[in-house]
């Protein structure tokens, strides 16, 4: 069975970066339906670190459409999740372009007022 991700947008696949992952699905104890409420990701260091939502077999309840409740494979106190790096360069590209943004139209007023 695949994930049919929830939000509608297709099926999941898992990526090279993570097929040499222990991907399985997690939830916080912080969450009130630990059976319903899971993601897909793998622990290192201590941390763990979202896996594509198709790495996790048949998906995780919470994640994919159809998959049945059932106990997480681990449920994690203060649980950290750490971003992938390419969630994390994204953000610092989208932070850049806007400072990028602003100082261009900063100048090009500046320009206009002489």
């Amino acid at each position: 069975m695949s994930c049919k991700l929830i939000d509608g947008s297709g099926i999941a696949e898992c990526r090279h970066t993570f097929e040499t992952k222990d991907c399985k699905c997690f939830a916080s104890d912080q969450t009130d339906f630990p059976h319903e409420d899971q993601f897909c990701g793998f622990e290192q260091d201590g941390f763990v670190f979202p896996c594509d939502s198709g790495c996790c077999g048949e998906g995780c309840p919470g994640e994919c459409l159809g998959v049945q409740p059932r106990p997480p494979d681990s449920v994690k106190t203060k649980l950290e999740i750490i971003q992938t790096e390419d969630e994390e360069i994204q953000k610092y590209l989208k932070i850049t372009l806007g400072v990028i943004l602003c100082l261009s139209v900063i100048s090009t007023l500046a320009l206009f007022k002489k």
